[in-house]
């Protein structure tokens, strides 16, 4: 990936010490998505939490600026198509699964991360895999999809997602 430009860098710094309120040196999830809207980004909650996902290494829920900036650089680099497979595979990889898709999103994040929005899914429903040595469940790429994309009939939504009726997760 390219690297920022000291321009980007100081446009992220003003950005990011404007929200950090405290001072401490990270921000929290609602002011990284008031950020990321200031620099007209404005992530979806589910965008939010997937790219603190992918680079909260403590699961503090915040971020310090060079976490932030990893960010910034990243979504800079990525490819702009219109298909929706890009977003499927960065919310793929933030889930635990390989970018290759060698191995299956892990059932145990994609639970803590449902969980997190009060989302209610049974992901039996989309077929987890157990690895036999080590008894990690995952879902493979296609099932993984499969759970992002909405049903089509009304009773499939109401019986795979609940959270105050019928909800989609982008």
């Amino acid at each position: 990936m390219p690297p920022l430009t000291k321009e980007e860098i100081k446009q992220c710094k003003e950005a990011f010490d404007a929200f950090d309120e405290d001072r401490s040196g990270s921000i929290d999830l609602p002011n990284l998505k008031l950020i990321l809207t200031k620099m007209g980004c404005p992530p979806s909650d589910v965008e939010l939490h997937l790219m603190m996902a992918k680079v909260d290494r403590d699961s503090s829920q915040e971020m310090n600026f060079a976490e932030f900036l990893s960010q910034v650089a990243r979504e800079q680099s990525l490819p702009k198509p219109e298909d929706a497979d890009v977003d499927n595979r960065e919310a793929f990889e933030a889930m635990g699964g390989a970018s290759d898709l060698s191995e299956g999103a892990k059932i145990e994040k994609l639970t803590s991360f449902l969980e997190e929005f009060g989302l209610q899914v049974d992901l039996n429903e989309y077929e987890p895999k157990v690895n036999e040595e080590t008894g990690e469940r995952t879902l493979e790429y296609d099932n993984f999809v499969r759970l992002l994309t909405p049903p089509k009939k009304p009773q499939e939504i109401t019986k795979s997602l609940t959270r105050n009726g019928p909800t989609r997760l982008y």
